[in-house]
């Protein structure tokens, strides 16, 4: 049985790291280190990919006015037929870069990223296992987040597209009721539901009953004692 004392302490691990975690990807994308660069940059490549009709940009995180821990990432899309013209314009005037009309959407960093990724490293640093496994699980747990999260900007994108009936992805108009009802969905809390999961899975997955091995037939041995005669 575990001790009042150990849960006291864990706790208190836990509200640590969770501070320190927070506060670190917060200091990360204030001074736009690498680490917030390269997020920046792979969401861009991502969605990009993801959604290749549509010409995305997206902007350094900049720090509200109104919430001081707060990022809002800006996303800029406009369709990728405008903007080859746009660029073939400046082209022939002679303009270094070309300018076109693009709509754009901003992007809560803090609750989307900081706060669920936070609160998914600090549970596995209280997680009673060893530190190597601790350290995979933070590895890989952090991977699946991020992966969770390009989706979410993706489905964002989706949604402004949907909104403001932009002649690009004529289906997503079809189903915009269904989109917002998923982006609903997946809020603040959603997202700290979708990190705990993670954390379950990676930290206790072998004890789940859906991915416990099944045990294998032994096979039993068929041959007879010999026996030996003096």
């Amino acid at each position: 049985m575990i001790s009042t004392k150990k849960i006291l302490y864990s706790f208190a691990v836990f509200v640590c790291s969770y501070f320190l975690f927070v506060h670190a990807l917060h200091w990360s994308f204030k001074q736009e280190t690498a680490v917030s660069r390269l997020f920046l940059q792979a969401s861009q490549c991502i969605t990009g990919s993801v959604l290749s009709d549509a010409f995305i940009m997206m902007l350094p995180p900049e720090k509200s006015i109104v919430a001081p821990n707060s990022y809002k990432m800006e996303i800029k899309y406009t369709t990728k037929e405008a903007a080859v013209q746009a660029a073939r314009a400046a082209k022939i005037a002679g303009k270094p870069n070309a300018e076109f009309g693009t709509l754009s959407i901003t992007i809560d960093l803090f609750l989307l990223l900081i706060i669920p990724l936070s609160f998914l490293l600090s549970l596995t640093i209280v997680t009673p296992v060893t530190w190597r496994a601790k350290v995979r699980n933070m590895l890989v747990g952090t991977t699946l987040f991020l992966t969770f999260t390009w989706l979410r900007i993706v489905l964002f994108v989706l949604m402004s597209i949907a909104i403001r009936e932009v002649d690009m992805y004529q289906w997503v108009h079809i189903y915009s009721k269904t989109l917002y009802s998923i982006d609903s969905t997946f809020g603040l809390g959603g997202t700290l539901i979708v990190a705990i999961l993670i954390w379950a899975f990676l930290s206790f997955g072998k004890n789940l009953p859906f991915v416990q091995e099944k045990p294998k037939n032994k096979i039993k041995s068929t041959a007879q004692p010999i026996s030996t005669g003096v």
